[in-house]
Order: structure tokens, then C-alpha cells, then sequence
């Protein structure tokens, strides 16, 4: 059985690393631009080890250059099956569509 928890979040900014300093500043979270082709940074707000795990219950998180003004932020949440997650979505009136 799954928690059913966040397990992760991305915020979308016009300016990566201005926020991560932001957040580096206000809550000493640990922020780092990661190897890809967008401009992409990891939050660290727990610590992770070897793996990139985060070490006890929380969540860490990302932060990624708007790709447009309506760019909002996301959360992942952990599902047994997304067939089963979607059905219910639809069931209980929400719209599993984008």
C-alpha cells in the first residue's frame, strides 16, 4: 500500500537561480542546477544520500525555468496504478485530462 503522499513538487520561475538563492537564504535548503538540457535545479530541503533519496519521510523538490506565463507548479503524488488513479478522477467529477 502506498502513502499516497507528495513525493515531489517542481516550481516554475523566471528566474531559477534568483529563487533557489531565495530559498537557500530563508530556509538554508540546499539547491543545485542539475545536469539536463533545460534549466532545471534540485530543492534539498531533507538530506538524500548516495542515491539521491531523501534520507527519512519528506520531500524535496525542483524548481524549473517557466516555459510559459502560465506555467504553474506541480506536485507528484505516489498511486498504486495511475489507470485506477484516473478512473477515479473521472468518477468522482475531476478531469484527469490537461
Amino acid at each position: 500500500m502506498v502513502d499516497h503522499t507528495i513525493v515531489h513538487s517542481e516550481i516554475p520561475t523566471d528566474d531559477v537561480e534568483k529563487l533557489g538563492n531565495f530559498y537557500s537564504g530563508l530556509f538554508v535548503w540546499k539547491t543545485e542546477k542539475m545536469p539536463s538540457p533545460m534549466e532545471y535545479w534540485g530543492i534539498e530541503t531533507v538530506p538524500v544520500d548516495e542515491k539521491r533519496m531523501t534520507t527519512h519521510a519528506d520531500v524535496n523538490s525542483g524548481m524549473i525555468k517557466k516555459q510559459n506565463p502560465e506555467h504553474k507548479p506541480e506536485n507528484y503524488i505516489a498511486v498504486e496504478s495511475i489507470k485506477e488513479s484516473v478512473r477515479k478522477i473521472d468518477a468522482l467529477g475531476g478531469s484527469s485530462r490537461s
